[in-house]
Formats: C-alpha cells, structure tokens, sequence
C-alpha cells in the first residue's frame, strides 16, 4: 500500500476550496492526466464517479464513491467496483483507494490537507506508480491551485509543504 500525504495554505475560504474540489466533473479542464470523467448517482452529499487517468500511453480507470461534509469541510474518496465494466470495459487495476481532502481556515486562509492511500492489484504497476505518488500529488495540489487562483483571484501563495 502506497501513503501520501500533502499539504498547502491557498488565501481562499474553506468553502470555495471545498466547492472547487468538489468540482469532480471538470477535472479534465484543469488536471491534466484526467482524460474522462463520468458522475452518476448524484445526491446532495455524495456521488459516485468514475475517472480516466492517462498519462502518455498509460491509462488507469477506477469507480469512487465521494463523500461530501460541508459541515466538517472534508471529502472522503474510496473506490468502488463499477458494475457497469468501466470506460470501455476495462477493470480497474486499484485493489483500493481512501483519499481525505480537508480544509482548514486559519488567520483568513485555508490548509488543504490531502491523504491518500492506495493499493493495486498487480506489484509492477503499484511499483510504477507509487514511485511517483508523492511527484502526482506535487503536480494535482500544483494545478488545484492554478485552477483556484483562476476561479478566485490571484492572491500570493502564501506557503507550501
């Protein structure tokens, strides 16, 4: 099983940050390696989702269940097997996956706070990608921030860890 864990203060407030991660659907506009989105079962605090990652001729399908806490301001991701066979009928190669994005208001900004952890089902693709786990997530809270100073105004980062 591969951890990481990231984290980022943006000058934005908790519930735009939470509502711009929420925004699973247009993934593909700002998170470059998310080639397809597909949102079913939408409720008003969660939805299932399935997402096409790719990166050059590397393509990775997986079904989520996403949980929303606008009260605690968190979302909770764990796969889920598609019973519909996936984008063209491709399993999953994730055995599981539980990713946490929490936000935390302090002195008029936000920490985002993202833990994942994932597991795959063959070793030499689990090998592969989680060498590059802590690089991906770098580059999501990378674009995640490019897309929230677009949305919300170009305010300094203020800090990054």
């Amino acid at each position: 099983m591969h951890r990481v864990n990231t984290k980022r203060i943006l000058p934005y407030s908790q519930g735009d940050l939470l509502s711009l991660a929420c925004d699973v659907a247009n993934y593909p506009k700002f998170l470059p390696w998310v080639k397809a989105v597909r949102i079913w079962n939408k409720l008003d605090k969660s939805f299932d989702a399935e997402l096409m990652i790719g990166y050059k001729n590397f393509r990775i399908p997986f079904s989520t269940h996403v949980m929303i806490d606008n009260e605690n301001h968190t979302i909770h991701t764990q796969n889920i097997e598609d019973k519909k066979g996936g984008f063209l009928g491709f399993k999953s190669p994730i055995k599981s996956l539980d990713c946490v994005w929490s936000f935390q208001e302090q002195n008029n900004q936000t920490q985002i706070n993202i833990l994942i952890n994932l597991e795959f089902r063959d070793m030499i693709i689990g090998a592969l990608v989680g060498a590059n786990l802590d690089r991906a997530t770098q580059k999501l809270i990378d674009n995640f921030t490019q897309e929230a100073n677009k949305r919300f105004g170009e305010n300094k980062l203020l800090h990054s860890t």
